[in-house]
């Protein structure tokens, strides 16, 4: 698509193209019959910072959501090249090296400047150690439907600023602040009672 509109694009594929299948094939063999062109990963080897030099914008669509444990070669080095490169960096749904959910990382991963997430976020975006490489993030629907999701296993939800708004109660402005409710609040320990203190103070 990004040809179609004139963008000069250099695609490369990493593994040997045996090896794809079920929609990845589709597409490739569709982009093939389109007229455009791909390079093998090795055949850029040699020149990878070279070429490196002359993109503005690389997009990373190396590893997604089956990512574990640590990244192999040549993916490794692949990762290394592009974060030192100095180039805005697009990841599609995970930056490559990122797990999906709680598993450790790997030894490296792409540092995104954006990453394009798939249909739902990801509960690694929420993790203090992951987040940051994701950088900016947009959520792009790709057609799921929503009844999927309610059959699977673990629920999660985002509790964000719309629900914290919607779940305050209104009151009178000039009701009796007795009227109003109270709060209890069960927190910290006679050695630490920092956040009992902290918390009665918001009230």
């Amino acid at each position: 698509m990004l040809q179609e509109q004139g963008v000069s694009v250099i695609t490369t594929i990493i593994p040997n193209e045996c090896r794809y299948e079920g929609d990845a094939k589709l597409h490739k063999r569709i982009y093939e019959q389109s007229g455009y062109r791909w390079k093998y990963w090795r055949e850029l080897e040699k020149n990878w910072a070279e070429t490196l030099c002359d993109v503005d914008i690389i997009i990373d669509a190396m590893l997604g959501t089956g990512t574990k444990g640590e990244v192999t070669q040549p993916y490794e080095s692949i990762i290394k090249m592009i974060n030192t490169a100095q180039k805005e960096t697009v990841s599609i749904d995970l930056p490559s090296g990122i797990p999906t959910d709680e598993s450790p990382m790997g030894n490296v991963a792409i540092k995104a400047d954006r990453t394009f997430i798939l249909q739902l976020m990801k509960l690694s975006y929420y993790l203090e150690r992951k987040k940051p490489f994701f950088g900016k993030t947009e959520v792009l629907p790709i057609g799921i439907p929503p009844a999927t999701f309610q059959h699977l296993e673990t629920q999660r939800c985002i509790w964000g600023k719309e629900e914290a708004i919607h779940s305050w109660k209104k009151q009178d402005a000039f009701r009796h602040k007795g009227r109003n409710g109270r709060v209890g609040i069960i927190a910290g320990s006679r050695n630490m009672p920092g956040a009992a203190a902290l918390a009665a103070e918001a009230v």
